[in-house]
């Protein structure tokens, strides 16, 4: 992934904020918000900036095979069905087609206006993982469970079947967790890759999975993600292009204090606010520090993340070789 050195003279975010300071999603000091809060509240105005951003996603990492062009792990194809058990069951599963397959969504991304839940775990050791014919790294469905269970705090779990980190795969889940008394939720599993090109999974907590253009975001093959919280009511409003420009350089240079999650990146623009009610991607341009003006596609999500506080998910492109 996008790997320039650093140089002196990197833009540096603007870190004054009214609502503290950003943190790791990987803290053990993760704030518990209740969900319904969560979705309730959300960020910053537009003309003002965090103070700061964490460093990763949190949770645990695993992978669910789905692919959107009907491709199994085998190099098969399906029907836009899965044939393994349902979310509840534990049974084995196949690689689902879209994100209408199983008995634990519908056919329809989220409608606009309707904030996404969402959950990142922590990196995955895939060193001793199955792979598909293609080579990527593949998450047992069994494992996949356990990730979702650590990083939600969930009491019981399900997901259909197994998660290759490959482009295009989601698999349907479902998890009861909850602050105040347990509650089911339907979720979808998507693999990521950290900055730093560690593999996780990224829960989305609605039945009907993410729009096509917040999956190809999320891992196209080509990109890595930081998750990064920004403050307890960081989103509440729109964010405008020159504020997110902003937090997106906060939440470079936080991760970059992990050398191997340097991007070297400077942020030199947004093409539009982001709302925190619309998990859609927002396009953002950068300069590979040292690169002579090479420029990355940066892709923004708003983070509204279970068990802690609200922030952004920043994918970047390897579109250049610096």
């Amino acid at each position: 992934m996008p790997r320039a050195a650093a140089t002196e003279n990197r833009r540096t975010a603007d870190t004054s904020t009214r609502y503290g300071s950003a943190r790791p999603l990987f803290a053990p000091s993760l704030i518990l918000l209740a969900a319904a809060s969560l979705l309730a509240a959300c960020g910053t105005s537009g003309d003002e900036g965090a103070d700061g951003a964490s460093t990763s996603p949190s949770g645990n990492a695993s992978q669910s095979a789905s692919p959107a062009d009907g491709s199994t792990t085998d190099g098969s194809t399906t029907d836009g069905n899965s044939t393994g058990g349902g979310a509840n069951d534990g049974g084995q599963g196949t690689a689902s087609t879209g994100p209408g397959s199983s008995d634990a969504g519908g056919d329809t991304a989220p409608a606009a206006g309707a904030t996404v839940l969402t959950a990142v775990s922590e990196p995955v050791d895939v060193a001793d993982a199955e792979r598909t014919d293609d080579g990527y790294p593949i998450i047992a469905q069994a494992d996949l469970i356990a990730v979702l269970e650590s990083t939600t705090n969930g009491i019981d779990a399900g997901c259909d079947g197994d998660l290759p980190l490959a482009p295009g795969y989601e698999v349907p889940c479902m998890v009861v967790a909850g602050m105040d008394s347990a509650e089911r939720r339907d979720a979808r599993a998507y693999p990521v890759v950290l900055a730093g090109g560690e593999p996780a999974v990224l829960f989305a907590f609605t039945p009907d999975g993410v729009p096509e253009t917040a999956r190809e975001a999320l891992y196209d093959g080509q990109n890595e993600v930081i998750a990064m919280e920004m403050g307890g009511a960081y989103g509440m409003d729109p964010v405008e292009p020159a504020q997110l420009v902003r937090d997106v350089q906060s939440v470079i240079d936080t991760s970059a204090e992990d050398p191997a999650a340097d991007w070297g990146l400077t942020v030199m623009s947004c093409e539009g606010p982001l709302d925190a009610t619309r998990f859609e991607p927002v396009t953002c341009e950068a300069e590979a520090d040292g690169s002579g003006g090479a420029t990355i596609r940066l892709r923004v999500l708003p983070g509204t993340f279970m068990l802690a506080e609200p922030g952004l998910i920043v994918s970047a492109d390897n579109q250049v070789d610096v």
